[in-house]
């Protein structure tokens, strides 16, 4: 993907120029991880929306292939209907072709469709499915998918056992994105295991994760994953009484981090992010808080996570 990005403008340019029809299929096909990965999604939809429409007498396996990759961009971006119609299109395309493989994925994301609109009854038995199936295969790629989207649809359930329940099927999947060394998709695994240990009470624990997974996004450059787990670890330190001087400071590295648009926080963490601002700036007196996230926002990322682990140490 480095690749990819150091050759990005000139990938463009590529994406632009007419030319043959199936070629432009397999070729978003090939790179909707980079778009999806990279944060490029209004570009990768852009593309693939022209081409499908440009397309219609290619082969089936590359329009198959290249809704897929449209649906799932469509999913990420919340725009379920658009995403529903691609992916049921892809998966009907991909039944027709006897690839039982592909379908089950399909079948998958359709899943994870059926847990953003609430129902968590289709999307278990979804995910289910394509699990027992994948398991069987031993395709561990699409199986530690499969177990990481089972556990945070498990996760949206009200119930108290909630937690208990997904967090082997998270374990599992980590164990298995490490076995294949697929880095980015440890990051979101990490994070869920420190939200499950942190709401079951276990700090340290939750602690241990989410420093794992910020050494990770600070080692492959993962700007996307900064944000979330700093305010994760700022409400770590809160909840273990450390300095407060420490906290304000990580805030102001944040707030240097959402500055620049590129990582917003989800709404539940923006909450967190504004109420610990308003609570130790009352705190501290607004001189004393000014001062210390002024300094806190011109540290390093590398500093930052030093003086993290120093305190936790």
């Amino acid at each position: 993907m480095d690749r990819l990005e150091a050759e990005h403008a000139n990938l463009r340019a590529a994406l632009t120029k007419p030319g043959n029809a199936e070629f432009a299929l397999r070729l978003g096909s090939a790179i909707f991880w980079f778009w999806r990965v990279r944060q490029y999604v209004a570009e990768g939809l852009l593309f693939l929306k022209r081409t499908l429409g440009q397309a219609s007498d290619a082969p089936h396996l590359l329009q198959a292939r290249a809704l897929r990759a449209l649906g799932i961009l469509l999913l990420d971006n919340g725009v379920l209907t658009e995403a529903e119609t691609a992916l049921q299109q892809s998966h009907h395309l991909f039944e027709v072709l006897g690839a039982t493989s592909d379908a089950s994925t399909i079948a998958a994301n359709l899943g994870i469709l059926a847990a953003y609109r609430g129902d968590l009854a289709s999307a278990r038995l979804a995910f289910n499915q394509a699990i027992t199936f994948y398991r069987a295969q031993r395709d561990k790629p699409r199986l530690a998918m499969l177990l990481a989207n089972q556990g945070a649809a498990i996760l949206r359930e009200e119930y108290s056992e909630r937690f208990a329940e997904a967090h082997p099927l998270f374990e599992e999947s980590l164990g298995l994105h490490q076995e294949i060394g697929d880095i980015t998709g440890q990051l979101p695994l990490l994070y869920n295991l420190g939200e499950i240990a942190f709401e079951q009470g276990k700090i340290l624990e939750a602690q241990t994760y989410l420093l794992e997974s910020f050494r990770i996004a600070l080692q492959y450059d993962l700007p996307v994953h900064y944000a979330q787990t700093l305010i994760f670890l700022a409400e770590i330190l809160m909840v273990l009484q450390k300095p407060d001087i420490l906290i304000v400071a990580i805030l102001g590295r944040l707030g240097t981090i959402l500055a620049t648009g590129e990582t917003p926080l989800a709404r539940k963490d923006e909450s967190k992010y504004n109420h610990f601002m308003l609570t130790l700036r009352e705190k501290l007196g607004v001189s004393i808080y000014e001062a210390t996230y002024n300094t806190g926002a011109c540290w390093s990322l590398e500093e930052t996570l030093q003086n993290i682990e120093r305190e936790l140490d």
